[in-house]
């Protein structure tokens, strides 16, 4: 294996130093998520080339130092010994940083850098896991089969995590009957009849392969298993208030409200678990809530309101959210802006208010607001009143995003004639007001 050695004075930077530079690279605050806008690092090659790369891939360069260098990791520590061989957490903290943003190529130049590498630690269950919360994600089922192939391939023991993220990984796939497969290879009671027992170990599913499950039968609306798995999970100990609230969205994907309720009733968590916490079921609320609004159901979405008032659910700004929306769409203008006040008085910043004040503005819009006798008259004071409430949020300093900025134009173009210069010198000014805005913070 040929290594290189570093020029001075780099070939004396002390092995802690390369990883803590490592593990900055890779953590979230410089390395973010796929959703999140990407970054780059200028680097500064032998030739004095300025090149830029994302966090990722400095991590990954920084982990080649590490494998490759002969003179790096030469420093003596008294209190601590030296150790020879690298952790299997610097190779998952650079994996992690190219998986999380989709970069599938990255991630397996990490892996094979790892199988290459003679002094490295083997291939984990961590490894995998990381590799099928990637595809899964993607909706990639062919390479979530690939991982589990070559995991098999490697002779790997596989852990609770791994079964657990491969579950979801399915369940993500739409493949419920392979994700059910698993889950009975984990069951003791159904080990033996399982085909994959050479490869699962004897282990029992915990609450999140429950949960995991459980939420391939929500997205489906399938009560029937729904019901049958979470009497299973009961039986085992193992409900909690994910399991209540991935069941109240099962029932309320199948339109059975009732059920939903019943579930709520008997299940609601009796308070949160801490003051700057929401409460463990508000997400379930919220899901029932934005059923029966959805189904025009808006007398009965208000009732969920007051039930979790006498329960002690408070709201969160999702909560808010599907409500405003409601109301604006059945032309509650006064009850919505009612409720926006609340939202506001239960923030912690106004930055949490954007999406509240979005679905303010897209029930204004809506076709089930507007008055049918009136016509385009009607639509024309609509958005009159979503211009008006863009200047609200403008002058208490929420910031609309490009979903505020698009209902509006999107308002604007079906006025009759299209309103298109507006609409125009209207994107144009809030893009000059966000970069002036952006100027302002870097300075």
């Amino acid at each position: 294996e040929r290594r290189i050695s570093l020029q001075p004075p780099y070939n004396n930077i002390p092995r802690g130093t390369w990883l803590k530079s490592l593990r900055a690279f890779t953590s979230r605050e410089i390395n973010p998520a796929s959703e999140s806008p990407s970054r780059t690092i200028m680097a500064m090659s032998p030739n004095k080339e300025v090149k830029w790369l994302t966090p990722a891939s400095a991590a990954f360069r920084v982990l080649q130092t590490l494998v490759k260098s002969k003179r790096v990791r030469a420093f003596y520590n008294k209190k601590k010994p030296k150790r020879t061989t690298l952790d299997e957490r610097d190779f998952n903290m650079c994996l992690h940083a190219f998986a999380s943003n989709s970069n599938m190529v990255g991630a397996h130049r990490v892996i094979a850098l790892q199988e290459r590498t003679r002094h490295a630690p083997p291939l984990s269950p961590v490894t995998y896991s990381i590799l099928l919360n990637a595809y899964g994600r993607a909706h990639d089922a062919e390479n979530v089969e690939m991982s589990v192939l070559h995991a098999k391939r490697n002779a790997v023991v596989p852990d609770i995590v791994m079964a657990n993220t491969l579950v979801d990984a399915y369940v993500n796939c739409g493949q419920m009957d392979k994700a059910q497969d698993v889950f009975h290879s984990l069951n003791s009671m159904a080990w033996t009849k399982s085909g994959d027992v050479e490869f699962w170990p004897r282990m029992q599913p915990n609450s999140r392969t429950f949960n995991t499950l459980l939420k391939g039968f929500a997205e489906l609306g399938d009560v029937k298993e729904a019901m049958k798995l979470s009497r299973e999970a009961k039986l085992q100990g193992l409900w909690d208030e994910i399991t209540t609230n991935t069941l109240v969205k099962t029932a309320v994907t199948a339109g059975e409200f009732v059920l939903a309720e019943d579930i709520l009733t008997n299940y609601t968590v009796s308070s949160r678990k801490a003051r700057h916490m929401d409460h463990p079921n508000v997400e379930a609320y919220t899901e029932l809530l934005d059923g029966y609004a959805k189904y025009g159901q808006l007398d009965n979405a208000l009732r969920v309101m007051q039930v979790m008032q006498k329960r002690n659910v408070e709201p969160n700004e999702y909560t808010y959210t599907c409500i405003v929306g409601a109301l604006a769409r059945n032309n509650k203008i006064r009850q919505a802006r009612k409720m926006i006040e609340y939202a506001a008085e239960s923030s912690p910043s106004r930055s949490v208010l954007t999406p509240t004040y979005n679905a303010f503005v897209s029930g204004l819009l809506s076709e089930d607001s507007r008055d049918e006798t009136a016509g385009q008259s009607s639509h024309s004071i609509a958005v009159l009143d979503a211009l008006n409430v863009l200047r609200e949020m403008q002058e208490l300093g929420i910031r609309p995003n490009v979903v505020t900025v698009a209902l509006i134009v999107d308002g604007l173009g079906k006025c009759n004639p299209p309103r298109c210069d507006e609409a125009r010198e209207l994107v144009n000014r809030l893009e000059h007001s966000t970069l002036t805005q952006q100027h302002g913070q870097d300075l």
